[in-house]
């Protein structure tokens, strides 16, 4: 969850720039007399296309990789769950068994005390505001370099060649937060999640002023980067060669089965194990399993050389979350073996006579 405040505002500014393009397809169609047809892109991404008719009649066959509303939801494996707020009112009732009162209350139930526990409105609004800001506020990862010269190098090509076999297509390095100040809650959450229309002053805090280092890069224009490495869209990953991601056979929301949303990289190299059910041990593994859309980059991932290879896994595992409090880039952290230092009790018994070591600074 670390750096998922600014993901849930990039979402809700592609789901803006989205429905800005739908909104002005139909107003081109009206006042031409005829079905026009323009592309869906939010921040470069390609959602496909969306047509009207004159009528105002839209087509939607063409979009890609997301609902048909133009949401674009940011949470869960499959990019099903539109906010922060909606992810953690399910949680609280699915996995702690409290029942949040904006789903569960006497407004949409008829009773306060929906599980029949004993317990009334066990969950106010301001407890699940008060749950979703702290998420939402976690420090974003960062990179950790290697001290060694010769490792720092093999991250650098390994950046280089990540881009060049065609893995940044998806894993998109960095995206631009326009405005980079989270807002709870958000306006695109559904009935039975409180939405913006129903309060009167949201809870907002700055991105990149507010909460725990590393946050998000400042820009001179006010505008932050967001280096996630995801596009938020859903792609199929799977094909009969590598059938490994098409193994999902429960149906969540409007997406197949076969489709995942691009899984965000900027934490990837201390959050193992990967896959949507984590039974892929490494980073070679989870790469060496995509087929469907992401075919070309595997096979070009492949084709490349050893030591080429490992210089990606390398560059991928410098993708860290780093500690609450640091810098978005730290240096690799030196590993010292300390010799084993009886207590004082225990010398008499082990018949050795300990000297006390120096501090490491």
């Amino acid at each position: 969850m670390n750096g998922s405040g600014a993901i849930e505002m990039l979402a809700r500014e592609m789901t803006a720039e989205l429905h800005a393009i739908r909104a002005r397809v139909i107003q081109e169609a009206t006042a031409a007399g005829s079905t026009q047809r323009l592309p869906l892109k939010a921040k470069g991404i390609s959602f496909g296309f969306v047509s009207s008719k004159p009528t105002g009649e839209l087509q939607l066959h063409e979009i890609e990789g997301i609902d048909r509303d133009l949401v674009v939801r940011p949470w869960l494996q499959k990019g099903t769950v539109t906010s922060l707020r909606t992810f953690t009112v399910t949680a609280m009732n699915h996995h702690h068994g409290m029942q949040p009162v904006e789903r569960f209350g006497m407004h949409l139930t008829g009773t306060r005390d929906f599980d029949h526990d004993g317990v009334t409105d066990e969950l106010t609004e301001g407890d699940i505001t008060a749950l979703v800001v702290w998420q939402a506020s976690l420090n974003v990862p960062g990179r950790v370099i290697p001290r060694e010269p010769q490792q720092r190098s093999a991250v650098s090509h390994g950046e280089q060649l990540f881009n060049q076999v065609g893995c940044s297509s998806c894993h998109v390095p960095r995206l631009v937060l326009q405005r980079p100040v989270y807002s709870e809650p958000g306006p695109y959450n559904l009935e039975g999640t409180l939405n913006r229309r129903e309060v009167t002053v949201p809870f907002e805090f700055d991105l990149t002023k507010d909460g725990p280092l590393p946050r998000l890069e400042r820009q001179s224009d006010g505008s932050a980067i967001v280096r996630a490495f995801t596009d938020l869209k859903r792609h199929k990953i799977c094909d009969r060669e590598k059938q490994h991601f098409c193994n999902e056979n429960l149906v969540q929301g409007f997406a197949r089965t076969d489709q995942f949303i691009t899984r965000r990289l900027w934490g990837v190299g201390n959050t193992d194990p990967y896959g949507h059910r984590a039974d892929l041990t490494t980073i070679r593994e989870a790469i060496l399993n995509h087929g469907g859309e992401a075919r070309g980059s595997r096979i070009g991932f492949e084709e490349l050389s050893t030591s080429e290879q490992e210089s990606v896994v390398a560059f991928l595992k410098s993708l860290q979350i780093v500690p609450e409090g640091s810098a978005q880039t730290v240096q690799e952290a030196v590993e010292v073996t300390l010799p084993y230092q009886p207590r004082e009790r225990d010398r008499a018994a082990l018949g050795v006579e300990t000297k006390p070591i120096g501090r490491i600074q």
